[in-house]
């Protein structure tokens, strides 16, 4: 694989991670707004930190927990950020 198809890959992904965090934080810092409340709307999935999984090896112990949070903000922010990267590259 060239090596310019696997650094625009990557750039890529930045742009899709930006697009993600811009919008799910255009999309708390706008939720209360009376029209724009939609924007919050969305679902979480995941391993919910309150009780985390728990890896206990006597020595060591683990605990893992994630939520993704994908919201209609985060949605619009990645539709924005893929049409920034094909425009722009």
């Amino acid at each position: 694989m060239p090596l310019k198809k696997i650094s625009n890959a990557w750039l890529f992904l930045i742009f899709i991670c930006i697009g993600v965090v811009l919008g799910g934080a255009l999309g708390s810092l706008f939720g209360n707004t009376p029209y724009l409340g939609f924007l919050t709307y969305g679902k979480q999935f995941g391993i919910n930190p309150a009780t985390p999984f728990v890896l206990d090896l006597q020595v060591l112990k683990l605990s893992v927990g994630f939520v993704l949070d994908i919201s209609i903000s985060s949605i619009i922010g990645v539709v924005i950020a893929i049409v920034v990267y094909k425009r722009f590259l």
